[in-house]
C-alpha cells in the first residue's frame, strides 16, 4: 500500500547509544524534508551484547541510555519539525514510542530514589543498574511510558503514545551466551508474533481515531488496548516521576550535546 501510493523507504544512518549520531541524523532529515507527520521511535535490545559495550559513546549506562536518552535527544532535535507541521494542531501529528510489558513488572520497573534527588545524576551511569541486572531492560521500558505521558503534557498538539507490541520474532532475541541461538531462533519462529502481528498495535497508535489514544499519552497492551490508569503499575502514572525524568534528560542532553 505504501509503495502504491507513491510513498518510498529511505534508509539513514543512526546510532542511538550516541548523541553525534543523533544530531547527525537530525541534520541529515532536516536537509531533505520539511514535515514530518510520524515518529516511531523503536528501538531496543531484550538482553544486552555478549561481547559490545556496557555504556553509551556519552558514559550512560547502555540500556536507559539507548532506550530511552537516545530517543529523548533524537525527539529533542526534531520536535521543533514536528510541532511546525502541526499547524497548531490543525493537523494530526503523532510520536510512537515502543515500551513494553516489562515497564509493569513491580519492583524491577522503577527509578532508584537518587532521581528525584539532587541533580538527579545518580545511577544513571549504572552505578547501581547494570547494563546486565534484570532491572535494566524493565527500567529503560518504564521511561518510554514516563516519556510519552510527559511528552502529552508539554506538547498537546502532537499525540504521543507508548505501547507494548507482544513477543515477536526478530533480530532482538540473541543468545547471551554465544551458544543455543539455534533453540532460540526455533522458538521465535513457532511461538512469537511475526511481523504482520507485532506491528498491529504500534499502526493503532499511529492511526486510529479513537479517544483513547488522541492526545492522551496512553499506554496500549499487547491486544492495543488502552491500559487504564488505575490498572497501571503505579511509577508508570507517576506525574513527578515523569517530570523528574524530563528534566534530568534535559540536562543529560544539554550536558553532551
Amino acid at each position: 500500500q505504501f509503495a502504491v501510493h507513491g510513498g518510498k523507504a529511505v534508509p539513514m544512518v543512526l546510532d542511538l547509544s550516541s548523541f553525534v549520531s543523533v544530531k547527525a541524523f537530525a541534520a541529515e532529515f532536516f536537509a531533505n524534508y520539511d514535515r514530518l507527520d510520524r515518529l516511531l521511535l523503536n528501538a531496543g535490545f531484550a538482553v544486552p551484547p555478549r561481547m559490545g559495550p556496557a555504556k553509551t559513546a556519552e558514559g550512560l549506562e547502555l540500556g536507559l541510555g539507548t532506550m530511552h536518552f537516545g530517543h529523548f535527544a533524537l525527539f529533542t532535535h526534531l520536535q521543533p519539525l514536528l510541532s511546525k507541521t502541526s499547524e497548531g494542531g490543525k493537523v494530526d501529528i503523532r510520536v510512537v514510542v515502543t515500551s513494553s510489558a516489562a515497564s509493569q513488572i513491580p519492583i524491577l520497573a522503577d527509578f532508584h530514589s537518587s532521581l528525584l534527588e539532587g541533580d538527579g545524576s545518580g545511577d544513571l551511569h549504572g552505578e547501581i543498574t547494570k547494563v546486565s541486572s534484570v532491572n535494566m531492560y524493565p527500567r529503560a521500558k518504564l521511561a518510554n511510558v514516563l516519556f510519552t505521558r510527559e511528552m502529552q503534557q508539554r506538547f498537546p498538539d502532537i499525540t504521543s503514545c507508548s505501547c507494548h507490541v507482544g513477543a515477536v520474532a526478530t533480530s532482538i532475541w540473541q543468545s547471551p551466551f554465544g551458544f543455543g541461538q539455534e533453540l532460540i531462533d526455533l522458538y521465535a519462529a513457532f511461538v512469537m508474533r511475526d511481523l504482520e502481528q507485532g506491528r498491529r498495535t504500534l499502526l493503532k497508535c499511529m492511526l486510529s481515531r479513537k479517544d483513547d489514544v488522541l492526545r492522551r499519552g496512553s499506554y496500549l497492551d499487547g491486544m492495543g488496548i488502552a491500559v487504564p490508569e488505575k490498572l497501571l503499575h503505579k511509577p508508570s502514572c507517576n506525574a513527578t516521576m515523569a517530570r523528574r525524568l524530563w528534566e534530568v534528560s534535559e540536562q543529560v542532553i544539554r550536558e553532551h550535546g
